[in-house]
């Protein structure tokens, strides 16, 4: 019978338990973050081409097992690999699954050379571009976190020992893709991209495909002065953007320390309007950093504080007039250690989103020379998650990792419990990090720590808000990337979840969501504007039995807004339980949840539940009764039974014409006859049983039929049995040993003797049916015993053994009485003589051997099983010499004894020989 249950949104003591086996759900948000299924990227151009090789890697990580997959379908490039839960696959140059034909080289031209990462869970993933002593690497965004509005920003172009150049690359994940770019920046008058655009210029629309690229970039041919940051790319579908810099010096003005520079940046709609940063682990003369704007007149207040006495060491405010324009300082070197930059703790807050990068200076900006430029994209406040699986490279090139970390805390708790809950691979931090609990952001209820992290993921989860970066240091190298942070929609105000609507049927469920509330004061930070649908998906740790079915699209693309969409969920199997909990997620990470439950009808037990008729030949029919047994306590309805093809099968008895009740405890025979349609052995003919019953969704029960013709057989060792003995009336006992080769149970019927003269059965004697089962063995004993009329016979019999369906076997029996003093084997002594081969087909080698024997020729007398001389086959041998036996190609398949004799005809050896072909 059925019951149905749901709840809704008030059950939040059921999906907090959801989210607490689950880390990576704890904020509710797992799909608006830097974890994803389907990731596309591309590879900016590393200095040149020309410039000598380390390693091009991608770093993919995740908390399930999956399987990654690597392709570049422009190129016909697949590799995949398979990823255990919590642990790292590369695809590297190394084994050949990365190719530094990854680059893209072109310019402005729509370039096949995207490249696909996805898996079938959540993954996140690294891009490492290693060269000699110029390297960087990002963090790459899943499709699921693209936008259309984006901002470039890298650094100026520099034109050196070659002509480097700093741009961008967009990425298009769908067909019909049209971008369209607005070239801003700085020094208009002095250079452009390299294939001629010019500042002020608005490129495209361009049409890109799945899968395709676009890369801008400046020529490369000044220093410092030349640069596209600013830019706006925007586009009908979601794309995604790298910004890049081929290699650079920083300040420009540097004399030491060229590096290459890339981010993947989040969409406009993702940015925030708070951030906070840690210096990096340099000498203490601080970084470099831009502000970018997202709107006009964007006001923007910094300060920055002593990292251990807290102390203000600057501040600065200014206001941002123009979308893309951004905010620099310290950008000129004057001598070596000689300035310093920001550095300390910073602190950045505007009235409208901003993007702000984090630059390493070059080597010659510090006292030491150990440091390279790079740059990376800070999470804003606003996108700060629980947990993380944080990379770092494995890389021989980089071994000094850092991960710098800004904590959310509570400067009213003297227990500061935000803080204590902060682990990094398990272990508590402030335990083995006290100073944690000091490091407080002034103005803030922000914390900040640094941990030096060895070469992999590590995993770091807290009940409080966190962000941060990793980066490092090698030889000429550095690196740095932002840790995975959130990347929902900042772009309104949004504090309503979908709503969910729904009908059902039998346990089936048809749901409508909606984003349509549009409300509120005008203020832009205040009224209420739905984001938008971003995903929707069944919990699978506790769901069970019911599949998703997405109605309106066979996927859920974010952009353009999606305001309503239809989805099922489907019971997968109406004969057992089901349950699920499907969650349907805004733009922003508010999310609505329903549970949902259906109570199969218990059906009857079956027995068999799938049977396989196995018959010896095809003319022979096999009958197997099906019984139906009602174990509930409720009167079951059988609606009908019925067969997938009745070809090879048929139902015999028990078909059924309407329908009936099965009373509790009752049972109900079906039997089934299997009849070959087919003469050939082995070939497997398949059919099923359905029984349908009354209930919700007319539940069935299959019952998997299967027939075929098998062979049937048995086989004897040895085959034939040979006894010789010198002794009258004595019992002479072998054994024969029947074993059953064939893949199902032989029934043995008798064994029987031809003659039964002096041979006997002993043991094992079949009266009535015997069943013996594949691999089975049965022991039959056979006696032999001669009488006086035997002396120099030689007696035959057979031993017959039949059995249902197989085919007969035959055993020869042999049996010799021989002179006192003469068996088989034996000989005069210090004489011997051999046969090759024994079995024999055409020829047989004699050898005789000796030197006691009265005269040097040997008579060889050949004779067949009754006894009979064969003298077309006798031959003279010298002892020690060899001879073939003539004539035996003449002989047919048997049993033969060869008898050696002196000249004067006393017996000397015996042997048996036996004829096969």
């Amino acid at each position: 019978m059925k019951n149905f249950y749901r709840c809704f949104i008030t059950l939040f003591c059921v999906f907090a338990l959801i989210n607490e086996s689950n880390s990576q759900t704890k904020d509710g948000n797992t799909t608006l973050s830097t974890q994803g299924r389907d990731f596309w990227l591309a590879v900016p151009l590393n200095d040149a081409k020309s410039q000598p090789i380390l390693e091009l890697e991608f770093y993919v990580t995740s908390s399930y097992n999956t399987l990654v997959s690597v392709e570049v379908p422009g190129t016909g490039f697949l590799r995949s690999k398979k990823l255990n839960a919590n642990e790292v696959v590369i695809f590297s140059t190394k084994d050949g699954s990365a190719t530094f034909d990854f680059e893209i080289v072109s310019s402005q031209i729509p370039d096949p050379h995207g490249i696909h990462i996805y898996a079938d869970q959540p993954i996140s993933v690294t891009m490492m571009n290693s060269k000699q002593v110029t390297s960087d690497g990002y963090l790459a965004l899943p499709v699921s976190a693209w936008g259309t509005d984006y901002i470039h920003c890298a650094y100026y172009d520099y034109g050196e020992f070659r002509p480097w150049g700093a741009g961008f690359i967009v990425i298009a994940s769908e067909d019909n893709t049209e971008v369209t770019i607005n070239l801003k920046g700085v020094g208009s008058t002095l250079g452009k991209t390299r294939s001629g655009s010019k500042i002020g210029d608005i490129v495209g629309p361009i049409k890109l495909n799945k899968g395709e690229v676009y890369n801008v970039v400046g020529d490369g041919t000044s220093v410092g002065v030349f640069d596209l940051s600013g830019s706006r790319i925007t586009a009908n579908k979601p794309i995604g953007l790298i910004s890049y810099h081929e290699r650079t010096m920083l300040p420009s003005n540097n004399t030491n320390g060229r590096d290459h520079l890339c981010e993947m940046l989040p969409p406009i709609s993702s940015w925030g309007k708070k951030y906070c940063s840690i210096e990096l682990q340099r000498d203490g003369k601080g970084d470099f950093y831009r502000a970018v704007s997202s709107q006009p007149n964007t006001k923007v207040k910094m300060k920055y504080y002593d990292k251990v006495t807290k102390s203000l060491l600057g501040q600065r405010d200014f206001v941002l007039s123009k979308a893309g324009d951004y905010y620099q300082d310290f950008n000129a070197w004057v001598g070596k250690g000689a300035i310093t930059g920001f550095n300390g703790t910073t602190v950045w807050e505007a009235d409208k989103p901003i993007l702000v990068m984090q630059y390493a200076y070059s080597a010659d900006w510090d006292n030491g020379s150990d440091f390279d430029p790079f740059m990376i994209v800070l999470s804003p406040q606003e996108q700060y998650i629980r947990s993380a699986l944080v990379q770092t490279p494995i890389n021989e090139n980089f071994v000094n990792n850092f991960f710098s970390y800004i904590i959310e805390g509570d400067t009213s708790d003297a227990q500061q419990t935000k803080l204590k809950s902060l682990t990094i691979d398990g272990d508590t931090v402030y335990k083995s990090y006290s100073q944690l609990l000091k490091n407080n952001i002034p103005g803030t209820n922000y914390y900040w720590g640094r941990k030096t992290l060895s070469q992999g993921v590590h995993f770091v989860n807290s009940n409080t808000l966190f962000g941060g970066y990793v980066y490092g240091f090698g030889t000429f190298n550095s690196y740095g990337w932002p840790a995975p942070a959130g990347t929902k929609s900042l772009t309104n105000v949004d504090t309503l979840p979908p709503v969910l609507t729904f009908t059902k049927d039998c346990g089936d469920y048809t749901f409508h969501a909606t984003e349509l509330r549009n409300y509120g004061p005008s203020s832009a930070d205040t009224v209420q504007i739905d984001q938008g649908i971003f995903d929707i998906f069944i919990e699978n740790l506790v769901s069970y039995n019911y599949e998703l079915k997405l109605i309106t699209s066979d996927k859920i693309i974010p952009l353009p807004k999606i305001t309503e969409f239809d989805f099922k969920l489907l019971v997968k199997d109406k004969t057992k339980d089901a349950f699920a909990v499907v969650k349907a997620l805004d733009r922003v990470g508010n999310y609505a949840f329903d549970t949902v439950r259906f109570q199969a009808v218990k059906l009857p037990d079956m027995s068999p539940s799938a049977y396989l008729f196995k018959v010896p030949t095809a003319d022979t029919t096999l009958n197997q009764t099906i019984t139906i047994t009602n174990s509930t306590q409720n009167t079951i309805s059988i609606e009908s039974l019925s067969l997938k093809t009745a070809k090879a099968f048929s139902i015999t008895s028990g078909g059924i014409s309407q329908k009936f009740d099965l009373a509790p405890a009752e049972t109900y025979s079906i039997i089934i006859q299997y009849k070959p349609t087919t003469q050939n052995k082995g070939i497997t003919e398949l059919d099923s049983l359905s029984i349908t019953y009354s209930g919700c969704g007319n539940p069935q029960q299959i019952i998997s039929l299967a027939g075929k013709i098998i062979t049937l057989a048995v086989s004897a060792n040895p085959k034939a049995l040979y006894i010789y003995t010198n002794v009258v009336d004595s019992a002479h006992l072998r054994t024969i040993t029947i074993t059953n080769p064939s893949e199902d149970t032989v029934h043995l019927r008798s064994v029987s003797l031809q003659q039964s003269t002096v041979f006997s059965v002993t043991s094992g004697n079949i009266n009535s049916d015997v069943p013996l089962a594949p691999t089975a063995k049965h022991i039959i004993e056979v006696q032999y015993k001669p009488t006086s009329a035997s002396v120099n016979k030689t007696e035959l019999d057979t031993l017959h053994i039949r059995g249902l369906y197989a085919s007969e076997l035959r055993i020869p029996l042999l049996g010799i009485l021989t002179a006192v003093g003469v068996d088989e084997g034996t000989h005069q002594s210090k004489f011997g003589m051999t046969t090759t081969p024994n079995p024999a087909d055409e020829n047989v080698l004699v050898t005789v051997f000796g030197n006691e024997l009265q005269r040097n020729t040997v008579h060889l007398r050949l004779f067949d099983a009754i006894g009979r001389e064969l003298t077309a086959c006798s031959a003279e041998i010298e002892h020690g010499k060899s001879i073939l036996l003539p004539n035996v190609g003449m002989l047919p398949i048997g049993a033969y004894r060869l008898l050696a004799t002196s000249a004067d005809g006393l017996f000397i050896s015996t042997i048996m020989i036996l004829i096969q072909r």
